[in-house]
């Protein structure tokens, strides 16, 4: 039996309140999770297999003493004290075999899975011929090497590389990696993405890489070499920091800065293969931060992708094109708000020293689809629920918190193909009489709803936007839900 979804309409039905009833609002606050975190904020989250949370960052804690830059959340926000709380860390934190790297304010160090420094992997200040001075992001490679940026001194004569430079590699012991070229630009590089191919493309303060004229975003062969096949306008004022590549070569640059003659200093571009601004997606998109009027202008701090169609972009922004977004919001993929999503939310201010801060800086989805947000501001609403007692780490309900989702064996679903195209296959099994099918959108609005009398239905998916879709079966003597891409 093959059903298309145009010929079948949709049917007003109240899925959502089947079973326990109606769940929490998508995106909406998890009042079960809270953090102790006094101040300063949180610059990286990572979330473990046992479902607890690595955080990177500048954090007081009410039982600690000193601030520190490391400590592991357990799944309802309290500090895990069997985890060394240290100062070895305070942002990107990149898993590594049972370990992990994590980003100091002028170097990267490597750090057991307790929280205590891994000696194998020396400070890298220890080492000849380096000195840190500005530190700035890094690549890990998988076999333990790091590629790490800023600005930095080198003293090694014996291979010529001397004074500041702003590309260095490192073996995976932590000395110089000293069969490496290590490359200088004219400024600092802050910021490093991978690309598929083994290039990375770099941004920064600089107008010249290697003695030859580059902005400040570049793109470099995997040895460091300048690909001067790719060419931006981004120069003199901010940099992009958050980048993501588009299935269809495109880059998604998202920061703080400015663009050749373009008077406005932008927040998020997009930009070709050769680095031309794609004129078909909005780089105008304008967010702005009210709470100082000196800085009206705010960086978009991080991007993730949501689903195929569409990003979640956090920073200090308060308004985005205009309309009320407190440090969050959705986009589509042309770089247009997404009308119906976070409207009401906000991160509470928190006022630390002589400034106001109401800061996401990272994002990150969890294994059970929730999201967690991590940055610096006291209190967050999601537009119904006002916590007050959030604190720098938030864990928001995924999009499918309204889908209950039964512990059962009847039915067990089966979808595939699994990411698809416009042919969806579904089997289960149990009764197959007055079964029934239900298609759920991202946002759990049901876009088919259909009955079955075979344990098997084909539909033709050609006329729904890509996504992530929920899958829901019910029969007699059960229901179950899973999840289908459509790509």
């Amino acid at each position: 039996m093959r059903a298309s979804l145009s010929g079948l309409g949709l049917l007003a039905i109240p899925l959502l309140a089947a079973g326990s009833g109606v769940a929490q609002q998508p995106f909406g606050v998890d009042t079960t999770f809270r953090t102790p975190i006094a101040t300063q904020g949180v610059g990286s989250l990572y979330e473990l297999p046992d479902g607890k949370l690595l955080v990177a960052g500048d954090m007081t804690f009410p039982d600690l003493a000193n601030p520190k830059g490391l400590a592991r959340l357990n799944s309802d926000g309290s500090r895990d004290p069997t985890f060394e709380a240290s100062v070895l860390g305070r942002s990107r934190i990149k898993w590594w075999m049972d370990r992990f790297y994590v980003s100091t304010s002028g170097t990267v160090r490597r750090v057991l899975a307790d929280g205590t420094w891994d000696s194998s992997f020396i400070e890298m200040n220890a080492g000849p011929y380096f000195s840190s001075l500005q530190g700035g992001d890094y690549h890990l490679y998988p076999d333990g090497r790091v590629l790490m940026c800023g600005l930095h001194d080198l003293q090694d004569s014996i291979r010529g590389f001397m004074g500041l430079h702003s590309l260095i590699w490192f073996g995976n012991q932590g000395y110089l990696d000293t069969t490496q070229i290590h490359r200088k630009c004219n400024g600092t590089i802050y910021s490093l993405y991978q690309l598929p191919d083994g290039k990375f493309i770099c941004s920064g303060f600089m107008t010249e890489y290697d003695g030859q004229p580059a902005n400040g975003v570049i793109r470099i062969h995997a040895n460091g070499d300048l690909d001067t096949t790719f060419h931006t306008e981004v120069m003199g004022f901010g940099w992009p920091g958050e980048f993501h590549l588009q299935a269809d070569g495109k880059l998604i640059c998202a920061g703080f800065f400015k663009w050749g003659t373009i008077p406005d200093t932008l927040s998020i571009v997009r930009l070709l293969p050769n680095g031309d601004l794609d004129p078909t997606f909005n780089n105008d998109l304008q967010t702005l931060y009210t709470y100082d009027p000196d800085e009206a202008i705010a960086p978009i701090a991080v991007i993730r992708p949501l689903d195929a169609t569409r990003f979640i972009i956090g920073g200090a922004f308060t308004f985005v094109d205009g309309e009320p977004r407190g440090s969050i919001a959705v986009i589509d993929t042309a770089g247009q708000l997404v009308a119906d999503q976070f409207v009401g939310a906000a991160c509470g201010p928190f006022d630390y020293g002589v400034s106001t801060y109401a800061t996401i800086g990272d994002i990150a989805r969890a294994s059970d689809g929730s999201w967690y947000i991590g940055g610096s501001y006291h209190g967050y609403t999601d537009g119904t629920v006002n916590d007050t007692l959030q604190r720098m780490v938030t864990r928001l309900y995924g999009l499918d918190v309204g889908v209950q989702e039964e512990e059962t064996t009847t039915p067990r679903i089966m979808v595939y193909p699994n990411p698809g195209t416009d042919r969806l296959k579904v089997s289960w099994t149990g009764t197959p009489s007055a079964s029934k099918i239900c298609l759920l959108d991202a946002t759990g609005r049901a876009v088919a709803v259909m009955k079955a009398s075979a344990n098997e239905m084909n539909l033709d998916t050609g006329q729904l936007a890509c996504g992530v879709y929920t899958v829901v079966v019910t029969t007699p003597t059960g229901r179950s839900a899973t999840k289908w891409i459509k790509q």
